[in-house]
């Protein structure tokens, strides 16, 4: 296979030049290496191609998220190969991007979209460019079917009743049905038309298991003392670092890749 680098070509791909810091990490044409050994190689510190549980690419994103999670936007700009090698990067720049990257002049998150049931509205900000509008015969045609795949074999693995909408990226319901139609994505059939399935029965209106508490009258401030003693224990108790970055990552899992 042909190096994007070799014989005196350079590789700048996912990089805006115009976009500089603090917007953007600096970033420009990337060569071979100068090495015999390295021949066809480049230097990975030098780019910022996709990386991570959610590929994070371009040097704009790169900074915004070093900033989040190294307090540093020279951190990755100047090692972006952290977020392959370094766990901590891997999923860390996927919760922030999946939670808090809105889109240039829009209020919203992959997060909020699939909150509010689009799939599609999710994917357009993961990779709108791409595959937003989805077109036939466009570039990423085969991606787009593949995330289709992807997404209901993890809606049967889940155990799901229905898929999420499909609007918020153009021409997305339309691949949707032709990739079932033509044989592709065998494991969508099942949501085919589906409506949202009603309940099996109507909930049955219980009463309550005993009386609701009275109104407590917070007039002394007994109440804020326990919450003091509280305060003053919790102090003496070491945190562990990584432990809410961890559960938040094994939640991702199960969301950010479609």
């Amino acid at each position: 296979e042909a190096s994007l680098v070799a014989n005196g070509q350079f590789y700048e791909e996912y990089c805006d030049k115009i976009i500089t810091p603090p917007h953007g990490c600096v970033c420009g044409p990337t060569t071979e290496v100068d090495k015999e050994a390295l021949k066809g190689l480049m230097n990975p510190n030098f780019s910022f191609f996709g990386r991570g549980a959610i590929q994070l690419s371009w040097n704009a994103n790169y900074l915004k998220a070093s900033q989040v999670l190294a307090d540093s936007g020279d951190t990755l700009c100047t090692q972006p190969e952290l977020v392959a090698t370094d766990p901590k990067y891997a999923w860390g720049t996927a919760l922030w991007f999946w939670l808090f990257n809105k889109p240039p002049g829009q209020e919203t998150t992959c997060h909020i979209q699939s909150l509010q049931g689009s799939f599609g509205g999710s994917l357009n900000i993961i990779n709108g460019g791409l595959e937003c509008p989805a077109t036939p015969g466009a570039y990423h045609e085969k991606a787009i079917v593949t995330r289709l795949r992807y997404y209901c074999i993890a809606g049967h693995v889940m155990g799901v009743n229905r898929l999420l909408d499909m609007d918020g990226c153009v021409g997305l319901e339309k691949a949707f049905l032709q990739c079932i139609q033509t044989g592709y994505c065998p494991e969508c059939t099942a949501w085919l038309g589906e409506p949202t399935p009603a309940p099996s029965k109507p909930p049955i209106e219980e009463a309550p298991s005993r009386a609701p508490s009275p109104f407590r009258s917070w007039a002394d401030d007994n109440w804020m003392l326990s919450i003091k003693r509280r305060d003053s224990s919790a102090e003496d108790v070491s945190p562990i670092p990584g432990l809410v970055l961890l559960s938040s990552a094994l939640m991702l899992h199960g969301i950010a890749h479609f």
